[in-house]
């Protein structure tokens, strides 16, 4: 039987170091990692995101666990509130229904993780800017907490 290993394999070894190749990002056990992944987000996040991923799982034949962990690997940097915003237009205009998967989704949080601060300047510039409201807002947050 192989060293550590229980039915007697030895994981696929690299041919030019002999070392156990893992999956592309970390280990053999792709659920371990996923919820680790889970464990960054704040709980209504983590709720909306164990919902999508498992629908667009199970409605879409291509996406699979490991898509899934791509795809929480690569919004791992953004904000809670840029991933929240994103599940919720994902959901909103039913994109899984059209066979959007992981990818689109992902393309949704990243740009408008980039994109936020302009667009936000330019939804002020559009609508106008009230300046007492912003005023009031710079003067409350310079107020020191108690």
């Amino acid at each position: 039987m192989g060293v550590g290993m229980k039915n007697g394999t030895y994981p696929v070894q690299c041919p030019h170091c002999n070392q156990p190749l893992t999956d592309a990002f970390g280990s053999f056990n792709s659920s371990v990692d996923i919820r680790e992944l889970y464990s960054k987000w704040p709980e209504s996040v983590r709720k909306s995101l164990r919902k999508t991923c498992r629908t667009i799982i199970r409605q879409i034949p291509s996406e699979n666990r490991n898509q899934a962990k791509k795809f929480l690997i690569a919004i791992s940097s953004s904000k809670p509130e840029v991933v929240e915003w994103g599940l919720n237009q994902f959901h909103s205009a039913k994109h899984v229904n059209r066979g959007k998967g992981f990818s689109y989704l992902r393309a949704i949080i990243l740009n408008h993780d980039k994109n936020r601060e302009a667009l936000i300047e330019m939804e002020r510039k559009r609508l106008g800017g009230n300046t007492l409201r912003y005023k009031m807002e710079e003067n409350y947050n310079e107020q020191p907490r108690e």
